[in-house]
């Protein structure tokens, strides 16, 4: 289930690597933000709580997507109860 509903991906439109992956990193970045600023929340407490540097949090909330992996981000996000998921399916076209 997405959070943010987008028409178009502008990490695609711009011609980026892995698109969907950027976008599913920038909506999570989103969503940690309003979380923080909802239940006042300082980005120190979620790196203590999520184990995480300070810096990496700071680097995160300032949407530099392309440091963190997934796991990273899902241990700041556990810190509210959300994850990103991956779904792997095999598709045949025989």
């Amino acid at each position: 289930m997405s959070l943010i509903k987008r028409t178009t991906n502008p990490f695609r439109d711009a011609g980026l690597p892995e698109p969907e992956l950027l976008a599913v990193k920038q909506e999570a970045i989103e969503f940690l933000r309003a979380k923080l600023h909802e239940t006042g929340m300082s980005q120190a407490e979620l790196a203590r709580k999520a184990d995480l540097e300070p810096p990496h949090v700071s680097e995160m909330m300032a949407g530099r997507l392309n440091r963190f992996g997934v796991e990273r981000i899902n241990r700041a996000l556990a810190v509210f109860g959300a994850e990103i998921k991956t779904e792997y399916r095999l598709s045949s076209a025989a």
